[in-house]
């Protein structure tokens, strides 16, 4: 099974959007297209930090199993 996170971010600050990015491919996630990135659902709770960031930063994310 798979965890698909699906994010929309603000178009500024740019830096933010990089980060995220950044941490997406550091998890190994396979982007279905852009705001939407896959992982094994065993690794879906390293979804949490970015969620945590996307929200911080005013935009929104969602975890779906």
């Amino acid at each position: 099974m798979w965890a698909t996170l699906i994010i929309t971010l603000p178009t500024r600050p740019n830096a933010v959007r990089l980060r995220i990015w950044r941490g997406l491919k550091a998890l190994g996630c396979a982007a279905l297209r852009d705001g939407a990135y896959l992982l094994p659902d065993a690794k879906a709770a390293s979804f949490d930090p970015i969620v945590a960031e996307v929200h911080e930063h005013g935009g929104s994310a969602t975890v779906l199993a």
